[in-house]
């Protein structure tokens, strides 16, 4: 629903009786959350204690990373990619930073939206333990291709559960950078869901893309697929802090403007003045169109 140039979403939350308390103490830290890469909560409303609780977030008609790659006219965004990658990992900073520490437990690009500047936005985080008090194991139907973005620990099914942490979050963050580089989602070469469950258990991980959407330079090729295969090593105390990933990061993609002679941001500079070129003459031409029509008559 809409009113102006605002609009909002209203997601329901199906939970059981255990969990509205849960889901008001989760509403409660999101809601002070403030972070230019985190998507807001607004609110919560429950028409009576039968109904499901509705939580109030705001409409990024954008769509989301996942969308992004899907779409051919969107799939070439070089020149942005350097900060989206970087600035997801300051969204997961925040929420890592906390005290006690806000896991987001579901990190894949379809929970990563992008807003109407082209900045990346987490959303749906911090529902993993209401989910978990839903249904006490994640089905294959209800991930879909999400089990590839999801740390082998989480795979296993222990009979107590699983439990999401800032660890698994650091995996889930490794796949989904994986993706947005190679536009290609993670084991895309397999195609049934069960085989990639065994392969991540097992330990095994992606192939450095040979044709990746997104070219760097070999330095930084290098240096940041090192750091993926850091962030999704299969022992999760061996993975660095969403700390560590970002300083690595922002060390990393300054080298690469350094060696291109801040390529990638002459690139978007020019990406957007030839959008407004086109945008003046396209309106230039409607009115050359209108007066030559008032001309004639």
């Amino acid at each position: 629903m809409g009113s102006g140039n605002s609009s909002l979403v209203l997601l329901i939350i199906h939970t059981t009786h255990h969990t509205p308390q849960l889901l008001y103490q989760e509403a409660i830290t999101h809601s002070q959350l403030q972070h230019p890469n985190i998507l807001p909560l607004l609110g919560i409303y429950r028409d009576n204690e039968e109904s499901y609780p509705l939580m109030i977030l705001p409409y990024l008609p954008d769509g989301s990373l996942e969308s992004m790659l899907m779409d051919s006219q969107l799939r070439a965004f070089d020149a942005s990619f350097l900060t989206k990658i970087v600035r997801i990992a300051r969204g997961i900073v925040h929420l890592h930073s906390r005290k006690p520490p806000i896991i987001h437990g579901d990190i894949h690009p379809g929970n990563i939206l992008i807003d109407e500047f082209r900045n990346p936005v987490l959303c749906d985080f911090g529902r993993s333990r209401i989910r978990h008090e839903f249904s006490q194991k994640l089905s294959n139907q209800e991930q879909g291709g999400r089990i590839r973005f999801l740390a082998p620990e989480l795979l296993n099914f222990p009979a107590e559960g699983f439990h999401s942490t800032q660890e698994s979050d650091v995996f889930g963050v490794a796949m989904t950078y994986l993706n947005a580089w190679s536009g290609s989602r993670p084991f895309a070469e397999i195609k049934n869901e069960h085989r990639v469950i065994s392969v991540l258990i097992k330990g095994q991980r992606p192939n450095k893309p040979a044709q990746p959407l997104v070219v760097l330079d070999e330095i930084t090729k290098t240096e940041f697929w090192t750091l993926l295969a850091n962030m999704w090593t299969h022992e999760p105390a061996q993975r660095p802090s969403s700390g560590k990933i970002l300083e690595r990061l922002e060390r990393i993609f300054h080298k690469c403007e350094l060696v291109n002679g801040g390529a990638f941001g002459t690139s978007l500079k020019l990406r957007y003045f030839i959008t407004l070129r086109d945008a003046i003459l396209s309106t230039t031409n409607t009115h050359l169109g209108q007066l030559s029509k008032t001309s004639h008559r």
